[in-house]
């Protein structure tokens, strides 16, 4: 079983479904930590910014993800994601809202005075669809920030640790593999 902060969920509405989310997640094996509804405030000359990250997920060998959730019948129409109601969403969409909060997580430990661990950690960023199948998303043509390896699904539930293990496998660009023991 996965270590939770906080122990229980959120108060959040049913309809986001981060508590079934949240649930599903806490059934990890116990290397994983997973921070719910993670939030970062910070305040640069008298200006004070915040984000939150539905879910990030660290494992000591493996690294961090970060997980954007949308939950609904999301749609995508042209490059602009959208939910059921029509509204548009923020950020540009769920994978750069995934990615801007991986950055700013970065740049937060950085700050904190451990950017150092940043060469020895991967840090990824995917979005999780707990309304939608997978079937669906194959249909979709997702949008160049966008990619299926990083898209998690309603089907996901059934076997989110292989999912969550195979985005960790992922390879990345500038090569960091997490070995933060010595």
């Amino acid at each position: 079983m996965a270590i939770m902060y906080p122990d229980i969920p959120y108060e959040c509405t049913p309809a986001s479904r981060e508590k079934i989310m949240f649930n599903a997640l806490k059934d990890l094996s116990e290397e994983y930590y997973v921070f719910h509804s993670f939030k970062i405030v910070s305040i640069d000359a008298d200006v004070i910014t915040a984000s939150e990250t539905d879910f990030v997920i660290f494992h000591p060998q493996k690294g961090i993800l970060c997980i954007e959730a949308k939950a609904g019948k999301v749609k995508l129409e042209g490059n602009k994601w959208k939910y059921a109601n029509g509204d548009e969403m923020s950020h540009g969409g769920p994978y750069r809202q995934a990615e801007s909060g991986k950055w700013r997580l970065r740049d937060y430990i950085k700050d904190s005075g451990y950017g150092y661990l940043m060469n020895r950690c991967k840090l990824l960023h995917a979005v999780w669809f707990p309304s939608i199948d997978s079937e669906y998303i194959s249909k979709v043509n997702l949008p160049t920030e966008a990619d299926r390896k990083i898209t998690l699904t309603a089907d996901s539930f059934d076997n989110i640790e292989e999912e969550i293990s195979a985005i960790f496998d992922i390879e990345l660009p500038n090569k960091v593999e997490t070995k933060l023991t010595a």
